[in-house]
């Protein structure tokens, strides 16, 4: 019974090493970035983000995974736009206007404003003060045609008595908001109308931050300190950290590089070794605990054969 069960281990453990190989080999199989010329426009008159998608490699033709999503109409273009290859342009559709580089698809504002309660809004003498719902629109940036952007938001001085900005961070091709570098003093906060406003004048902002920023989405982390308690046995209150979403106006492209594909090789042979070395343990320790345990079964059965040989030769 033990040697069955061994075999039938050796067998379940043998097939998950198979499995787990293969599993990982498909991962590698996946549509990456790298596979792909893709440039992102964002126009100052249209909500939803426009995309042509040309393959990396002249000659060769889209990977149709990159066109298949729901979110975004395509149609096929000329083989001189893409390099006398197969491509595609693509328009986001109006209920997810916002192309997603990680995500390889469009999404809706209420994606983009994940984590972040603050809101831009607009105020008019007949409504008063208007807030942004999760799902409107985000603000522009016009980088080119402007000089920044600016817009009250709903923290109201009777809350807080101040507001600060943490950091201003973009949203890179692998999903991460990534930190830019600003002049401090191109930022600034007033009150109007009871409600803190923010303007980032972006005349003076260096090159390298307007091409990092260039047709992308970004987000101001924004403090707001509640004013000191007024009477002695008041409890002092935590400031409130936030976020306020937007886009800035332009084009950018996204394209293979060596370092993409080399970063892509290595993690993915760091995972099949992993995934190998792990499956190796595990049956090495399986066999071990089968011979073990044949081991101290067959010492066990030992004893008692030896004590009735032994009183044989005595009776």
């Amino acid at each position: 019974m033990i040697l069955v069960n061994s075999k039938r281990l050796y067998i379940l453990y043998g097939t998950l090493l198979v499995l787990n190989i293969a599993c990982l080999t498909q991962q590698n199989t996946q549509p990456q970035n790298s596979d792909v010329v893709l440039t992102v426009s964002r126009g100052t008159r249209t909500e939803s983000d426009g995309m042509l998608i040309c393959p990396a490699k002249p000659g060769k033709e889209l990977d149709s995974r990159y066109i298949e999503s729901k979110t975004m109409n395509c149609s096929d273009v000329t083989v001189e736009i893409c390099d006398q290859s197969g491509g595609a342009r693509c328009v986001c559709q109006q209920n997810t206007p916002t192309y997603v580089v990680s995500q390889k698809r469009c999404v809706n504002n209420i994606w983009l404003r994940q984590g972040c309660t603050f809101r831009f809004g607009s105020w008019r003498h007949s409504t008063g003060w208007i807030w942004n719902k999760e799902n409107d629109p985000p603000l522009s940036l016009f980088l080119d045609d402007g000089y920044g952007i600016a817009g009250g938001f709903n923290a109201s001085n009777t809350q807080f008595e101040r507001c600060t900005l943490t950091d201003v961070t973009v949203l890179t091709k692998t999903g991460d908001w990534s930190k830019i570098d600003y002049d401090s003093r191109d930022i600034t906060f007033y009150v109007d109308k009871r409600y803190y406003h923010i303007i980032w004048n972006t005349e003076n902002l260096g090159t390298k931050s307007r091409k990092q920023i260039r047709g992308r989405i970004l987000k101001f982390s924004i403090k707001c300190q509640p004013p000191e308690p007024t009477l002695h046995n008041d409890a002092a209150q935590d400031p409130t950290e936030s976020c306020l979403v937007f886009k800035a106006t332009g084009n950018f492209k996204v394209e293979k590089s060596n370092k993409d594909t080399s970063e892509s090789t290595e993690d993915n042979t760091t995972a099949i070794a992993l995934g190998v070395t792990f499956s190796i343990l595990l049956i090495a320790g399986i066999v071990l605990a089968v011979v073990c345990y044949r081991r101290r079964t067959s010492r066990s059965n030992l004893t008692p054969n030896f004590l009735s040989n032994f009183t044989s030769k005595f009776t």
